[in-house]
């Protein structure tokens, strides 16, 4: 009989021979198999997510199953995700809520989400976060109240340890492009000034996110200023100024609102007249 000469060692080592030695068993320490050269001796340990070994017959049948497009072990986490098994293999899909008032759709490259019809106004604030978030000196964030309901949209606004907030202010593009890329002339947007040696300026724009006033009959809106309008030829004595609408009494020149003392003596000459047939005479 031939001696046997016995080695161990890990898979990979064993794999990275070249040759086997066919006289030569070789006991894989890893996956606990046994080789007599190149032949299988010994069946090794299961495969664990920690540890390689054989493949079990069951998690075979599982692998082969997910290769052909079966959906052996899966399932939904709920209704947003959709699990249909056909010719081709089983696919995943979607799923968008049938409720009223649901924004989001799908569309052909993923979900979309609507951007919001909602009538009515709302007001804006950007607020101070008691507690800012790690590693900065404060953190702002732009909060939407409309009627009852607040929500904070947008992304936080973060300012770093070495530079807080000097100031802030609501302000109106009038310069397209200036302040910042994309302005056009009638944008809103919020300029917050930073306190450091360049005083640096931080704009948030909120084009979208604010109302727009629209001119309507004897209404001008100019700038985000609304004011009346009055006819340029024909405002009979009708005036406007900061304290509000007025009416001018009426002038033997000019038209206007007639004053109570014209108003009784006009009321005496009526009186006093003597109305006759439309073909006759008028006396007093």
């Amino acid at each position: 009989m031939a001696n046997v000469i016995f080695k161990q060692g890990t898979r990979a080592q064993y794999d990275a021979i070249s040759v086997k030695d066919s006289n030569t068993i070789y006991w894989l320490t890893d996956t606990q198999e046994i080789f007599k050269g190149e032949i299988l001796h010994g069946k090794g340990k299961e495969a664990t997510a920690l540890a390689s070994g054989l493949m079990s017959a069951a998690d075979k049948q599982k692998l082969d199953a997910l290769s052909a497009g079966g959906a052996i072990g899966l399932s939904a986490v709920d209704a947003s995700v959709i699990l249909d098994t056909g010719e081709n293999g089983t696919t995943i899909g979607v799923q968008i809520s049938k409720q009223e008032n649901n924004a989001l759709v799908l569309k052909d490259d993923g979900l979309f989400v609507s951007p919001s019809s909602a009538s009515g106004s709302a007001e804006f604030v950007i607020e101070k976060q008691e507690t800012p978030e790690e590693g900065f000196a404060a953190t702002y964030k732009l909060k939407r109240t409309e009627g009852e309901s607040s929500a904070y949209v947008g992304d936080a606004i973060n300012i770093p340890k070495d530079a807080v907030l000097s100031g802030g202010s609501y302000e109106i593009v009038e310069t397209a492009g200036t302040p910042y890329a994309g302005a056009e002339i009638g944008d809103p947007y919020v300029d917050l000034t930073v306190a450091n040696a360049e005083e640096s300026h931080i704009y948030i724009p909120l084009k979208g996110l604010v109302d727009t006033v629209k001119a309507g009959n004897g209404v001008s809106v100019s700038e985000n200023t609304v004011s009346l309008k009055l006819h340029e030829s024909n405002a009979n004595g009708l005036t406007v100024s900061p304290d509000g609408l007025s009416l001018a009494v009426a002038t033997a020149t000019t038209a206007g609102a007639m004053s109570a003392e014209d108003k009784e003596a006009l009321d005496k000459v009526i009186a006093s007249v003597t109305w006759g047939d439309l073909d006759g005479e008028v006396s007093a």
